[in-house]
């Protein structure tokens, strides 16, 4: 908010760690829902430049898991009310929670 940015993260390319879709169903939750807001499981999330993305690409890569593509984009930054908004194939989703609060 103090930024006046407006975040999107696009829920359909949050990364979901093996086992993650049985028990967000177990719990009757959406897996992709459950990955980005359980708190649980977590990966470095970062902003970066669209410009350097490549050059970071080229960076992460060698370091990269099998079979993974590093750094993997899972939203935008870019003006607005200082607002974050979650999507699932470009509708937007609400949640009741967004994780723990400290």
């Amino acid at each position: 908010q103090a930024s006046q940015v407006a975040i999107t993260i696009r829920l359909d390319d949050v990364p979901r760690a093996e086992g993650v879709d049985a028990v967000a169903r177990q719990l009757q939750r959406a897996p992709d829902e459950f990955a980005a807001t359980g708190g649980e499981d977590y990966e470095l999330i970062f902003c970066i430049a669209p410009d350097q993305l490549d050059a970071c690409r080229a960076a992460l890569q060698p370091h990269a898991p099998a079979g993974w593509e590093l750094p993997i984009v899972v939203g935008s930054v870019g003006a607005g009310p200082g607002a974050l908004r979650l999507e699932r194939a470009g509708a937007p989703v609400v949640l009741p929670a967004l994780g723990w609060e400290h």
